[in-house]
């Protein structure tokens, strides 16, 4: 319920502006929750909640008032009197929105006041996967002379390749909690599932020495690049929907079918290409609801098929001048998401200097201290700590900079970048210290 609670809070502006779009279309109150509902995420859920109570006797009102009540925030509920006050006194636009910029305003506080927790979450994370391998290292080789007991090479394997990268990544796990959301993004799952499957592929390799990796290495790297291509299409499709949006504003007046030439013509890298195979759809009498609801879905992003599915009501109602106000809201989603970006700066930057950081002092420590113990008769084995633990080790400490980076910027083609960068710094450096 308190993640639900987070959802609703970060998509509750953008979801209020869609509603406020809508009513502008000149739909009624019902109407529009009821297109809400059929989307996707909480704010759609919670629609739905509405829709279920009333149905059940409650007042429109009323519903959305007990609906709120169900999460742990004031926040939201303050929003929804908001809303049942701009409901009752009319369903205008304009009340809507109004409500919806008051809550962007909170939104940039947030992100503000997390900037200095990330600080002490990258700190924190530093240290731990730092000092503590280090300390590691240093009780296996010095450990039973110095400090009368001593660790085995498994239960090092154990503590540096499970129980320590299984500690860092609940920091990072908490740390993202704590983060804003960003409503528009998709949820990560196929990008953790890559960079986890090529984490395990590169670290097994590591038994067959430094030819099996190059090839491994290689083939990981042409598969980061096809799903770095396909994001960065998406991110660019992204990017000029406020300019398409301030296009179609001006286009008043004007056919669907010219309207769809026109956007397909007007040189988008991207989205010219959407509209283009729209215009043929069109050209051979597919529907316009059939053309709507292709263009919807083929491109994977949330943020187009939302503005899309706005756009079927703009274009019904012929109020084009509504579509300069949405391009407006996209414009503030994307500073909100430079600005959270630029909160959480900081750790991107700790997490991949630590790719430079950890290999260096791992690899020397480890060296002087096997040389250390060879003096004091210790019978710990160098080969097995620095030919295979640590290196292991810095590509899983790649994997999780590279998904939390991923994360906390929304772009899976970001943290896929720096996931490989960090492999190829990290284990070049691990094979030039050791003199492979």
């Amino acid at each position: 319920m308190n993640n639900n609670t987070r959802l609703l809070e970060a998509e509750l502006a953008f979801g209020l502006e869609r509603i406020a779009i809508l009513l502008d279309c000149g739909l009624d109150f019902q109407t529009v929750l009821e297109i809400i509902a059929k989307e996707d995420g909480e704010f759609s859920r919670f629609a739905k909640k509405v829709l279920q109570k009333e149905k059940t006797g409650f007042e429109l009102g009323k519903a959305l008032l007990v609906s709120a009540k169900e999460y742990n925030s004031d926040e939201i509920k303050r929003a929804a009197s908001r809303i049942i006050s701009a409901y009752r006194s009319g369903e205008k636009g304009e009340k809507v929105e109004k409500i919806a910029d008051d809550l962007i305003l909170k939104q940039e506080h947030k992100i503000k006041e997390y900037s200095s927790k990330s600080a002490m979450f990258g700190l924190i994370f530093m240290v731990l996967t730092v000092l503590l391998p280090t300390v590691s290292i240093v009780i296996y080789f010095v450990g039973g002379f110095s400090l009368g007991f001593e660790i085995s090479t498994m239960q090092l394997g154990i503590w540096l390749l499970i129980l320590l990268p299984a500690l860092c990544f609940s920091i990072l796990f908490i740390s993202k909690k704590q983060a804003p959301l960003d409503v528009y993004e998709k949820k990560q799952n196929d990008g953790i599932f890559i960079i986890g499957i090529i984490t395990l592929i590169i670290a097994l390799s590591f038994q067959f020495g430094i030819f099996a990796i190059l090839p491994v290495l290689a083939i990981a790297g042409g598969l980061v690049f096809l799903k770095y291509k396909e994001e960065i299409k998406k991110e660019k499709l992204e990017e000029e929907i406020p300019d398409m949006l301030l296009q179609v504003s001006e286009l008043e007046g004007l056919s669907f079918q010219r309207i769809l030439r026109e956007i397909g013509n007007s040189g988008y890298l991207e989205i010219s290409k959407e509209f283009e195979k729209s215009y043929s759809q069109h050209s051979s009498n597919v529907g316009f609801e059939k053309i709507i609801e292709d263009m919807k879905t083929r491109t994977g992003s949330k943020l187009f098929s939302r503005t899309i599915s706005l756009l079927k009501y703009v274009f019904e109602s012929r109020k084009f001048q509504l579509c300069a106000r949405m391009a407006q809201n996209i414009f503030r989603y994307f500073e909100i998401k430079r600005e959270r970006a630029s909160a959480l700066s900081m750790q991107k930057y700790t997490l991949i200097m630590g790719s430079v950081i950890i290999p260096v002092i791992l690899t020397t420590s480890s060296k002087m201290l096997a040389d250390v113990g060879k003096i004091m008769g210790s019978a710990a084995e160098n080969e097995v700590v620095l030919g295979f633990f640590i290196p292991v080790y810095l590509i899983i400490y790649s994997g999780m900079a590279g998904y939390y980076i991923m994360e906390i910027e929304g772009k899976k083609s970001t943290g896929m970048f720096y996931y490989l960068l960090m492999i190829f710094f990290g284990l070049g450096l691990y094979f030039f210290m050791c003199g492979n």
